[in-house]
């Protein structure tokens, strides 16, 4: 459970690193996110053939899609709110976790723990 009060389900040896995190970026940065997707089992692409997605095994979180969307850009042109709450990404970022943001092709919305 979330300090929000939103229960959500995560791989078992991350929950508790991850309740502490959210916590921590959303106290220091000022963002809380009103939605925190965790498990959902899903292959990375739509084809059955591609490897499951680290969704599938609870070590991954999407952070408010439509205000977090892939590229990094909101429907009125601002930034994602990731990108305006840089704090929120360094408290995941310094304990091992990656975001999608920094990526090629960036997913804002998306954090992952480190292996």
């Amino acid at each position: 459970e979330l300090h929000t009060g939103k229960t959500v389900r995560l791989h078992k040896l991350i929950g508790d690193e991850f309740v502490r995190l959210f916590k921590e970026a959303c106290e220091t940065s000022g963002y809380t996110p009103k939605s925190v997707q965790t498990f959902v089992p899903r292959h990375f692409n739509k084809d059955d053939d591609s490897p499951l997605s680290y969704h599938s095994w609870g070590i991954a979180i999407d952070f408010d899609p439509q205000d977090n969307p892939k590229g990094g850009v909101r429907k009125d042109g601002s930034p994602s709110l990731m990108r305006q709450n840089p704090l929120f990404i360094k408290i995941f970022e310094i304990a091992g976790w990656r975001w999608g943001g920094s990526w090629g092709l960036r997913d804002d919305m998306h954090f992952q723990r480190k292996k």
